[in-house]
């Protein structure tokens, strides 16, 4: 989508770059008795020292390059971060180095964010160099573009948590439309709020008249000033030594104009993104502690998801992401219908639901029990998932699935 007209967006408070016409911001084998013992193994096993997660890397590390590196290297990569969430650096780092195209860059910027997001500035630099040294070997033709520009990306996130935004600015400001777009709800939190006025209506502009993925990345960046607004009107967010400048930024960053601005914005974008974005709002109403927010958005998206038609494994996972959102929201009641609701559709529909992604629907169904504090659940549902994805005879789904399923415990 090009803009009729270019467009100025102020980023990480530092640097302002023009819009050069496109936005600028971010059938099978039977379940035998044994197969099922294997898969209560892995859906109960702690992470530590042969972990479920350590099993998952090895089945997706014996793909082989030709011709599933693509496959491999994306689940090898989603597996170092899952590394890095369980706090388990070494291997995260050993892993990354397995890993054999682009996405071993993508790695090894998920460890640098990993430590900033830590403060440890040291080896944050340290693994930066690394990302940094590997994404300039990454010259393939077919990983110009998107691929490098989402390495580029991930490592300026590293700096801007460093502090460093001019660097994070520079970055965005090179990256591919559909890829920058990820900084920019990270840059919304360093724009004063003297310009609030004029970011939101850029974004506003962009939510507009910029596709899909533009849009989505614009509203969840005027959600970010949702949640500024949250805390500038919490009491604990209200400097009372600069009046003057408080009742000027409150004018401009109130929580239900924004709102009103990221609805009116939203009207042409689908259901899910609309999900994504009023997810992201409970996150600030529960930070901020508006708790009728909070159930009245999480309420929203139960309606949303209830009130629309989704194919069979859509529908499963999505109220089970209900269920979770509404725990978050502390209306645990609501959240164990909705839990109940999920499993039960999966039940009924489990026919209609291609094989290999059968996992994709029962993974948040198992999520939203332990959400619940419902292991027991959870691990029941966590071993239907593995059971499914044997009775698919390939071995690349069944690896996919295992690594999914150990990323989702």
């Amino acid at each position: 989508m090009m803009f009729s007209a270019p467009l100025l967006l102020t980023f990480f408070g530092a640097l302002a770059q023009p819009f050069p016409g496109s936005l600028q911001v971010q059938a099978g084998e039977p379940v035998t008795a044994a197969r099922q013992d294997k898969a209560r193994a892995i859906a109960s096993t702690p992470l530590g020292s042969d972990s479920p997660l350590d099993w998952a890397f090895d089945a997706v590390s014996k793909m082989p390059l030709r011709p599933h590196v693509k496959t491999r290297s994306r689940l090898q990569a989603d597996l170092v971060q899952a590394a890095l969430d369980a706090g388990r650096l070494g291997d995260a780092g050993q892993w990354a180095a397995r890993i054999d195209n682009w996405r071993q860059g993508l790695a090894l910027a998920h460890i640098a964010v990993f430590h900033a997001q830590h403060g440890d500035v040291a080896a944050a630099g340290t693994a930066i160099e690394a990302a940094e040294a590997f994404e300039a070997t990454i010259l393939a033709e077919e990983d110009q573009g998107w691929r490098r520009d989402r390495v580029r990306v991930r490592i300026a996130e590293a700096y801007a948590l460093l502090g460093n935004t001019t660097m994070a600015a520079t970055i965005q400001a090179a990256a591919t439309p559909s890829e920058s777009g990820r900084l920019a709800a990270m840059a919304v939190r360093t724009v004063d709020d003297a310009d609030a006025g004029q970011q939101m209506e850029t974004l506003e502009a962009i939510a507009r008249t910029g596709d899909l993925e533009q849009a989505r990345f614009a509203l969840l960046a005027m959600g970010e000033f949702y949640g500024r607004a949250l805390e500038l009107a919490a009491p604990a967010g209200i400097p009372a030594q600069v009046p003057a400048e408080i009742n000027k930024a409150k004018a401009i960053l109130n929580p239900e104009a924004i709102e009103a601005r990221i609805r009116a914005a939203w009207t042409e974008l689908p259901i899910e993104p609309r999900i994504d974005i009023l997810e992201r709002m409970v996150d600030f109403d529960i930070q901020w502690k508006a708790t009728q927010r909070a159930h009245a958005h999480a309420a929203e998206v139960g309606r949303l998801v209830l009130d629309n038609r989704w194919n069979p494994e859509q529908g499963v996972a999505l109220r089970a992401r209900v269920s979770e959102l509404l725990q978050r929201a502390d209306d645990t009641k609501a959240a164990r219908v909705m839990a109940n609701s999920a499993l039960a559709l999966y039940d009924t529909s489990r026919e209609g639901i291609v094989n290999i992604f059968r996992g994709e629907a029962l993974r948040p169904v198992a999520e939203a029990y332990l959400a619940l504090g419902d292991s027991a659940t959870a691990t029941v549902v966590y071993e239907r998932a593995l059971e499914e994805a044997l009775v698919n005879p390939n071995s690349r789904p069944r690896a996919a699935d295992l690594a999914m399923t150990a990323i989702s415990a």
